[in-house]
């Protein structure tokens, strides 16, 4: 993520707010995304890219795309020009995984100019099934690898956010009892954790693919979502400071799930329906320090395909904790914000872009 430039925020709501009701939503003040510019990311001699899962954005605007599907991450100017990848010695580009062999599944651009991977280049730590551990590599400017640091405890890593002069992780334990926020500094010291945890959750098994935590920095705190509203907000030191927000009639809750016999291909197409059924939160994204922006997530139910997906964003107001507009359409998953959204799409004739949108709002 792109480091702010300033990171007070001025808080318009006492500690501890909660929103009010949702106004019926033509009440709300509404929003629209405007684009400002579409940037492709193939073509000449840009390297195959399979997936966008994340975007980090220096201070000089270059782009660091991760392609979960590979590992690999590289690097675009401004315009989408592509310059190179993370590389060993030899110049050969390398591939992130974590430890337990699940692949890096995010990235991050820190104040001290440095990208951070959440993984390590393969065969980095050797993972040892008794001791599970994440990990967390430091690329250079020169995009070759520094160093990395290790997470004890049976976790994933599954996002990674730069927060000040500071990283933010979401740690997902394999068996629960739930998610954990943690934050580091850039030498992987602990600083802070906590559990942002929802009671509606505990009845919902962690392996069910639905269960998940998302975590943005807003100015001097951190912006918090589970699967399920509402939004948290918590301070540097890991204390809650408020809740806010809620879904709407649009979101889908999940009935509880039993246990399909994934080996079996009739429990795997229930599976599949299942996850059909409900809406699912893809991400947070805090946008100028201001808009709070809920991504959520639906699989098609008109498809058979799980990798039909539509995307839309409920929208907040950071201060007031008011709604400000419900199922803004998205074309695809945003993937980075700061003043603008970074919104990634592919089809088959152009392949993979990012489109860069504002949000207009009437607030």
């Amino acid at each position: 993520m792109r480091v702010a430039l300033s990171t007070a925020l001025v808080l318009a709501s006492a500690s501890g707010c909660t929103s009010e009701s949702d106004a019926p939503s033509d009440r709300l003040p509404g929003a629209k995304l405007v684009p400002v510019r579409t940037i492709a990311l193939e073509g000449g001699a840009t390297p195959l890219l399979l997936a966008v899962d994340d975007l980090a954005v220096d201070l000089a605007g270059n782009l660091f795309v991760l392609d979960g599907r590979t590992g690999r991450v590289h690097k675009y100017g401004p315009n989408g020009d592509y310059l190179a990848s993370v590389s060993d010695p030899g110049g050969e580009a390398v591939g992130f995984w974590q430890p337990s062999g699940t692949g890096a599944g995010s990235i991050a651009f820190g104040q001290d100019q440095h990208l951070y991977v959440a993984g390590v280049v393969s065969g980095t730590v050797a993972f040892d099934p008794a001791n599970p551990v994440a990990a967390v590599a430091r690329v250079l400017p020169d995009l070759t690898v520094d160093t990395l640091f290790t997470v004890e405890g049976p976790y994933f890593l599954v996002q990674l956010r730069a927060w000040e002069d500071k990283l933010a992780a979401v740690l997902m334990r394999p068996r629960g009892p739930g998610n954990e926020v943690a934050v580091y500094d850039y030498g992987g010291g602990a600083v802070a954790s906590f559990h942002p945890r929802d009671e509606r959750m505990d009845g919902v098994p962690y392996w069910s693919g639905w269960f998940m935590t998302h975590v943005a920095p807003a100015g001097d705190e951190l912006v918090v979502v589970n699967s399920l509203y509402p939004v948290h907000r918590y301070g540097s030191d890991g204390a809650s400071t408020g809740t806010f927000g809620g879904p709407s009639a649009s979101f889908r809750l999940p009935s509880r799930p039993e246990r399909f016999a994934f080996a079996d291909p009739e429990g795997r197409a229930q599976h599949d329906e299942w996850l059909k059924s409900f809406t699912t939160i893809d991400g947070v994204h805090v946008l100028d320090d201001s808009l709070v922006v809920v991504v959520l997530k639906d699989l098609n139910d008109e498809e058979t395909a799980l990798s039909e997906l539509r995307y839309r964003a409920d929208v907040f107001n950071l201060g007031s904790g008011r709604p400000v507009a419900r199922d803004v359409s998205l074309d695809g998953r945003i993937v980075e914000s700061d003043t603008l959204l970074y919104v990634a799409t592919r089809n088959a004739e152009n392949g993979w872009q990012l489109g860069i949108f504002d949000l207009e709002t009437n607030r």
